[in-house]
């Protein structure tokens, strides 16, 4: 869902709507068609006003939203060059479709890492299950933060995150 749909939709479950809520917290009169054509997150304190006014923190505000990707402010310098380049060919020199390939491509690549040096597979409940030592053995509410963090992450951000990652333990 977008930005402007999940605004819309507390709206009208608190029987109000975006016009009156923009008013109220005292945004622009366009503000709701800016909502509507975003190409990027809003600034926190938007996203503050806006939590605050219906109860709730800015990542439940956020949950249900498919944010669009920003990508110009992507740096493309930064990946592998070789992988970029046959990936820019492949989707034609369409830098956006080679960008969400290449991020695919990254999360796939840390994914198979992550499965040969695993021996053990979590459930939906943080337990070990597997056939690891460790069977039933369950994550700590530490790591059970991260996973949840990652799980909100946008795909961009994931696979950031997870480049950065294997360079770390290179």
């Amino acid at each position: 869902m977008t930005f402007y749909q999940r605004i819309e939709a507390l709206c009208k479950n608190k029987g109000t709507t975006v016009t009156a809520l923009t008013i109220e917290l005292g945004f622009s009169s366009s503000a709701g068609t800016t909502w509507k054509n975003l190409k990027k997150r809003p600034r926190n304190s938007t996203l503050k006003k806006i939590a605050d006014y219906f109860e709730l923190s800015i990542d439940e505000l956020e949950r249900e939203i498919d944010w669009p990707i920003d990508y110009e402010s992507i740096d493309t310098s930064a990946f592998n060059q070789g992988v970029w380049q046959h990936l820019l060919e492949q989707h034609n020199y369409n830098e956006h479709a080679a960008i969400d390939a290449y991020f695919a491509f990254e999360k796939a690549q840390m994914q198979d890492a992550i499965a040969e040096n695993s021996f053990n597979t979590v459930n939906g409940n943080g337990n070990i299950i597997g056939n690891g030592n460790t069977v039933g053995t369950s994550l700590t509410e530490h790591q059970k933060a991260l996973l949840e963090l990652f799980d909100k992450m946008d795909i961009v951000k994931q696979a950031q995150l997870l480049a950065y990652a294997a360079e770390l333990v290179k």
